[in-house]
């Protein structure tokens, strides 16, 4: 590999295949090399101008740019790579001190157990997770939770949780784009003790975008008559050296048709001239030592002519060519994702070099060409060299000679957003429902949630709870817990120097209460964002349950029906009544239907199927039905009913059918017009002891068995008495 004393840009040489296969030349210069000491270099084969351009850039960048070498040793693993393959890198050597690797020994949610101590001062810290294919995931943003602990604020990667089948999770951590270098393999060599020897050199991007611009015209052919070259135009002239040893510096564009270019100067007025320095350049600049005092100086190209002089006058030693101050100005208010710069051009101005500088710490220089009259530095650039939302422009011009202009700087500060206002913070079962005012502000990348079970905490890494890119969120806690909580917007400036609101105080209750008004429902549950109204209305409520001492009523008039579980001291009538229809709720108790707290039914014209068992009918009709069991008092029974009294020895009097029970002994029933005798002292009777029914003794499960049946058919015009 070359070293930075060796050649500063390659003159590659090939055979072109548009010029009849003729050997060509072409210089291959990277932005900033002065090409005084080209490595020349013969591509056998190759037969195109901007093939052997590209070649050269390569070469020119390799060497440059691939300069730290790196080896280390590692497992059997070290024979996955191969020559070429690129592995990721992370050692505290390569990092400054400011890289962490290691095993990840678990994961709670979103913060990762690491398997040693860390320390990540300042923002913009990252990580990545090796999966089981030894593959890195993407870097993920990270903040400190523990001596041993980070919280990922991004998409968790896949963690292995089964160390017993498996190797546990590595990790990489670096502040930055700083969490690890790309490394290019160029040898694997086995070692010792079942370890590979691994070797390479850090890689740099630069190495495969530097083809990626226009090469310069192929050189004209000297073996045919080509036009003259055209002449040069934008010359211009800078100086440096010191006054009494001046050094003049020469730059112009690329001339047609010229292959190379002949610059001469002239100190008596142009009366006569002389090589300047070499007095030949194959690049579109060009240095030289003189006296001091004016003058002359002339470039033309050279092709198969001279081309046409052009010229211009310098005052070697003097002080013209110093550039003036820039002066930086904000292009638009730094208020959103970036910093945006513009200034006016100098005129003096070669290039210009920019630095940005974060908390007194250059963080990022660069050299911009002469036609730049503006830059954007944005939070990603910020992210990747750990700046932050304070940040000072500075700038000044300089020459071909690298003669600086005076420094001019501009401090700009992204402001930290508003606390957060219109704020609301519920508590649920096992909930906290949050809520606050949207910002206006562009660059807002989440709402950050701190809560402590402590009055008074102050917000940190160990007690943020949630972070949402919502206005809108919720945070899930323990049931039965007690929570004061503090927001505060982050923006894509960093988490440092935030706006944090007072505290909010939450409990996490299990709902236990309903207040039910005359046209409202209000319970915690629908006032946390499920409904938020003083009365509700709609066709249709579903539910498993509604739970609450309540009246519910549907309909007008005596189109009405309603149900009652309330105690209303205004309406003592509907204080009994459970459930009601044909009447409005105030006039339940008049109801044709009415179902009371004691089990009471009323209802007008009801129509009853089935059995009736064990009750009292009075002062009805009873029509075509079976009643078992029962007692009948003061009614007409109409039609061939089959009737099965009890089986008591109480007489009832005048108006009763009683069928007594006196085993072997025989019964009439007589009535006005007709008389019959029933003989029972061949049956058999038997029973489960005695039960109350109405005041007087019975039979419980009565039952007869033997040849005949129990029930006696009868028809009844008149009320009857049995005797005996």
């Amino acid at each position: 590999m070359p070293s930075e004393r060796t050649s500063d840009s390659v003159k590659a040489t090939y055979w072109d295949r548009e010029k009849g296969y003729k050997e060509q030349t072409v210089l291959c210069e990277l932005p900033g090399e002065t090409a005084e000491n080209p490595e020349e270099i013969s591509l056998f084969g190759c037969t195109s101008h901007e093939q052997a351009w590209r070649e050269g850039m390569y070469l020119a960048a390799s060497n440059r740019e691939r300069r730290v070498m790196v080896s280390f040793k590692t497992g059997v693993e070290g024979y996955i790579p191969s020559y070429g393959s690129i592995v990721l890198v992370n050692h505290d050597l390569l990092g400054n001190g400011q890289m962490f690797s290691g095993y990840v020994m678990a994961a709670e949610e979103n913060v990762l157990v690491l398997g040693n101590e860390i320390s990540l001062p300042g923002e913009n810290w990252y990580i990545a997770i090796r999966d089981k294919y030894g593959r890195a995931s993407a870097p993920q943003k990270i903040e400190q939770a523990g001596v041993n602990r980070v919280r990922v604020l991004g998409d968790l990667p896949a963690i292995v949780t089964d160390t017993y089948s498996a190797e546990p999770s590595h990790y990489m951590i670096g502040q930055g784009s700083n969490w690890s270098k790309r490394v290019r393999v160029t040898s694997v060599q086995p070692a010792n003790d079942d370890t590979v020897k691994i070797s390479g050199f850090i890689e740099s991007d630069t190495v495969h975008s530097a083809d990626s611009g226009e090469a310069p015209p192929p050189s004209p052919d000297l073996g045919l008559p080509n036009p003259a070259p055209g002449k040069v135009e934008d010359l211009r002239a800078t100086q440096g050296g010191t006054t009494t040893q001046p050094v003049i510096n020469l730059s112009w564009r690329q001339a047609p048709n010229s292959e190379r270019y002949l610059i001469e100067y002239s100190k008596d007025g142009r009366q006569t001239w002389q090589p300047a320095g070499t007095g030949t350049s194959y690049v579109t600049s060009h240095s030289f030592s003189c006296d001091p005092g004016m003058v002359t100086a002339r470039v033309a190209g050279i092709g198969a002519l001279l081309g046409e002089w052009t010229e211009i006058q310098v005052n070697a030693g003097g002080e013209f060519d110093t550039p003036g101050q820039v002066v930086p100005l904000l292009a638009e208010p730094f208020t959103g994702n970036g910093l945006k710069v513009k200034w006016e051009r100098e005129a003096a101005a070669a290039r210009y070099l920019i630095q940005v500088i974060h908390a007194d710490r250059v963080v990022r220089q660069a050299y911009l060409d002469h036609t730049f009259t503006s830059y954007e530095y944005s939070y990603q650039d910020a992210e990747r060299d750990t700046a932050g939302r304070v940040l000072t422009f500075r700038i000044c011009a300089e020459n071909g000679n690298n003669v600086s202009g005076a420094w001019r700087e501009l401090t700009a500060s992204n402001p930290v957003p508003a606390v957060p206002s219109s704020v609301k913070v519920t508590g649920l079962l096992n909930t906290l429902m949050i809520e606050c005012a949207t910002p206006a502000d562009t660059d807002i990348r989440e709402l950050r949630v701190y809560g402590s079970q402590t009055s008074g905490f102050e917000p940190s890494a160990a007690n943020l709870l949630h972070t949402s890119v919502n206005a809108l969120t919720s945070v899930t806690v323990p049931t039965d817990s007690h929570w004061f909580i503090r927001l505060a917007w982050a923006d894509n400036w960093g988490n440092t120097g935030l706006a944090f609101s007072g505290e909010f105080e939450a409990k996490a209750d299990q709902i236990l209460e309903t207040v039910i008004g005359d046209d409202y429902i209000e319970t915690p549950m629908l006032k946390a964002n499920c409904i938020t109204s003083e009365k509700v209305e709609g066709g249709t409520f579903t539910g498993r349950e509604f739970n609450a001492s309540m009246r519910v009523v549907a309909g007008s008039g005596s189109n009405t029906a309603g149900m009652n579980g309330s105690v209303d001291p205004q309406n003592p009538a509907i204080n009994e009544i459970r459930f009601w229809s044909g009447a409005e709720w105030f006039e339940a108790d008049t109801a044709p239907f009415q179902v009371r707290k004691d089990g009471s039914l009323y209802a007008v014209n009801a129509r009853i199927s089935g059995d009736i068992t064990g009750s009292n009918i009075s002062g009805g009709i009873v029509e075509g039905s079976r009643v078992m069991g029962g007692v009948i008092e003061g009614s007409l029974i109409v039609s061939g009913s089959n009737v099965v009294v009890s089986p008591t020895t109480a007489d009832q009097g005048v108006g009763t059918i009683r069928y007594f029970y006196n085993k072997g002994e025989e019964y009439e029933i007589i009535s006005y017009d007709a008389s019959a005798s029933l003989a029972v002292a061949t049956y058999n009777y038997t029973g489960d002891g005695q039960v109350e029914i109405a005041g007087e003794t019975a039979y419980k499960n009565f039952v007869r068995f033997g040849d005949s049946s129990a029930v006696i058919p009868i028809v009844v015009q008149y009320l009857v008495t049995i005797q005996h």
